[in-house]
């Protein structure tokens, strides 16, 4: 493999871990965000229609 392509593969391989890393992120906020939206007694009606989440969304963001 030459130089110049072990270098491209390389950045596309640390920009999938970022892209994967970024979205790992993303999905801990929104778990948080909807367990303490829960907690503070908002209804599961109420969770969905502030953050646009579906129910089965709501359900498995709050397993996690």
């Amino acid at each position: 493999m030459k130089e110049e392509d072990r270098k491209m593969y390389i950045s596309m391989f640390e920009r999938g871990y970022t892209v994967i890393g970024e979205e790992k992120g993303r999905m801990e906020a929104r778990s948080e965000l909807v367990k303490n939206m829960l907690n503070e007694g908002l209804s599961i009606d109420e969770v969905k229609r502030y953050t646009g989440l579906t129910c089965a969304n709501i359900e498995e963001l709050r397993n996690l």
